[in-house]
């Protein structure tokens, strides 16, 4: 597993910062759940959900490097990714075309204790409820 983003993560939230409305709702979560530390949004809007982080992204790399690992998490799954933003350089936001909110509520959790170092065998207690399948790089030890 990198222990930072690689330059085609880079560039591929470069790409997707576009997106004004993830911006928005990046916004959104720090405005109003900022006391949530990561999650997703209700997905009874539609089949788009908005995962997001509440931890420090322009200034704690393991919140960019759990970025990453979501967003090879999602690729593996064959789950678009539509916009990435950013708010006050702390929370991040990501869309994704699903409405699997309990999976993608997990899947960002286990890659924040998998980034940050954390508990691995809590990680992986998360893998074995999550229907989503993760890549085995995401998976060795530190």
């Amino acid at each position: 597993m990198p222990a930072t983003l690689t330059k085609s993560d880079e560039s591929i939230l470069r790409t997707l910062r576009r997106d004004k409305l993830t911006g928005f709702f990046a916004k959104t979560a720090y405005e109003n759940f900022f006391h949530v530390h990561r999650g997703t949004s209700d997905p009874s809007s539609g089949d788009l959900t908005f995962i997001f982080g509440n931890d420090s992204y322009g200034d704690d790399p393991r919140s960019r490097l759990q970025v990453a690992m979501l967003l090879r998490l999602l690729r593996h799954n064959r789950i678009g990714v539509h916009g990435f933003g950013v708010h006050e350089e702390c929370t991040w936001a990501l869309q994704v075309d699903s409405c699997d909110d309990e999976n993608l509520h997990q899947a960002v959790w286990y890659c924040w204790f998998r980034a940050s170092g954390n508990d691995h065998r809590f990680a992986e207690s998360v893998v074995g409820t999550m229907r989503l399948r993760v890549p085995k790089s995401l998976t060795t030890k530190n």
